[in-house]
């Protein structure tokens, strides 16, 4: 049975949508400790081979040093969409409680959802520049399909339907374009149940960018990098995030 190290993204059509394999539950999205028991689970996980015990242990240090260097520039930080995009996909491939996958989005190009799939809940990332009215409007079609379909399974056997959101980011830059994308009616005022608005401020920017950095740093390093030791190392650094983007709707 291949570990968490290994497993791979499945691309797979929104349309006809899979029902979800999980049973429907109500329980929190995290595990037993919360974000810091999916970083304990990872290293439990994790493989004697890889990154050295010497430049593991440099990791934190890159980390926070990379951190304090983005913040240093004194500047108002954009969300980058591919930035948050790799982070979504290194963890999900490699945190043992999640089952990550790709959905395809019909007509347009070939680009993709991320979906986390923890205790029986769904996580869809929604991961573009608001101003992309099209790539939206593929989302929200999309979303309500999918809530219909996994209402109608649970009805079958007689449980409550399992949570299902729609995740999107926003820093003090893009609180505007948001707006104006609901108020459009681009995502439907029976959707917002599902929709969970994420506000990321300077520092946790910061602290993204950076794991990013070093996600992509060791990915493109020749021979190939041991990205599993990076998250068994770098995991904490990014308790915020995941605590946040498990969090059950309200």
């Amino acid at each position: 049975m291949p570990d968490a190290a290994s497993k791979s993204p499945q691309k797979v059509r929104i349309v006809p949508a899979s029902p979800a394999k999980e049973p429907p539950s109500k329980h929190r999205l995290m595990p037993p400790g919360g974000p810091a028991g999916v970083a304990a689970t990872t290293a439990a996980t994790a493989q004697p081979n890889g990154i050295g015990m010497e430049a593991k242990g440099k990791l934190p240090q890159q980390f926070s040093a990379l951190r304090q260097q983005i913040l240093g520039r004194d500047q108002l930080l954009k969300v980058n969409w591919p930035m948050i995009a790799n982070v979504v996909r290194v963890a999900g491939k490699r945190f043992p409680v999640v089952t990550y996958d790709e959905l395809e989005l019909p007509g347009l190009g070939g680009r993709s959802l991320s979906r986390w799939r923890l205790q029986g809940a769904e996580m869809i990332f929604g991961l573009e520049d608001f101003g992309d009215e099209r790539y939206w409007k593929t989302v929200t079609s999309f979303l309500v399909g999918r809530v219909a379909e996994l209402t109608a399974a649970a009805s079958q056997i007689g449980q409550p339907s399992p949570q299902i959101k729609l995740l999107v980011f926003k820093g003090d830059m893009e609180a505007a374009p948001l707006a104006g994308l609901l108020q459009q009616d681009v995502i439907p005022a029976a959707l917002r149940t599902h929709l969970d608005v994420v506000h990321l401020d300077n520092r946790s920017l910061a602290s993204l960018y950076a794991m990013d950095q070093i996600l992509t740093d060791t990915e493109t390093a020749p021979g190939g990098g041991d990205l599993h030791a990076v998250m068994t190392s770098l995991a904490g650094e990014l308790d915020f995030f995941w605590k946040r983007i498990t969090r059950p709707l309200r």
